[in-house]
């Protein structure tokens, strides 16, 4: 038979560094997604015990509550649409004349305590750790400095009533949280039958 009636073999072009690609960022998306995971629980539980606070240490009710709330949502949505980054709030605190520094009052709380409000466990890989913590530090900080700035704008909270609700909250996880003497849930319980109030982001 003649070479020429012979069908030639098509080169078939290799897909599999594309694919290797599509991987890779199915794995970063899937990790970016658990962060974000962890980071609106902590959030979460934050709102719940700085609310919880502003009702037991300062008379706080449902209506202020609420309108805390609302204005909370106001900023992550702000979030989404790009007009504003609630990870400046934190730097921007600090420049006002109550001058609270949230980062610092975030890193008060201890890592284990900080773990059980992300509901995040302890891993062996180090650096992988260290990011989570950063991200959920980060969390706790930034849902502090929208409760904090909203206290000075909307409250007309001084500096001194600030630094206590602060003090307050540190000293609440600490204690209480971390001590073991009440959980997330009874937390979550309490507000809302005292006050109605429950905690939902958008």
């Amino acid at each position: 038979m003649s070479n020429k009636l012979v069908r030639k073999k098509k080169n078939k072009p290799k897909y599999g560094w594309m694919q290797d690609e599509i991987d890779a960022l199915a794995r970063k998306d899937a990790r970016g997604r658990q962060l974000a995971g962890y980071g609106v629980t902590m959030a979460n539980h934050a709102l719940e015990i700085g609310f919880w606070v502003l009702h037991d240490k300062f008379g706080f009710g449902k209506k202020r509550l609420n309108r805390m709330m609302d204005c909370i949502n106001a900023y992550l949505v702000a979030e989404y649409n790009e007009e504003l980054s609630i990870r400046q709030l934190p730097l921007a605190l600090q420049k006002m004349k109550v001058q609270i520094d949230v980062c610092a009052e975030a890193k008060k709380v201890p890592q284990r305590c900080r773990l059980k409000m992300a509901e995040m466990s302890r891993m062996n890989n180090p650096n992988e750790f260290r990011t989570r913590m950063y991200v959920i530090t980060e969390a706790l900080s930034v849902t502090y400095a929208m409760i904090c700035t909203e206290l000075v704008t909307r409250e007309k909270m001084s500096g001194a009533k600030i630094c206590e609700f602060m003090n307050e909250c540190t000293a609440f996880i600490n204690d209480y949280l971390d001590g073991g003497w009440v959980c997330q849930e009874d937390i979550r319980y309490q507000l809302e039958k005292e006050t109605g109030v429950k905690v939902a982001l958008k």
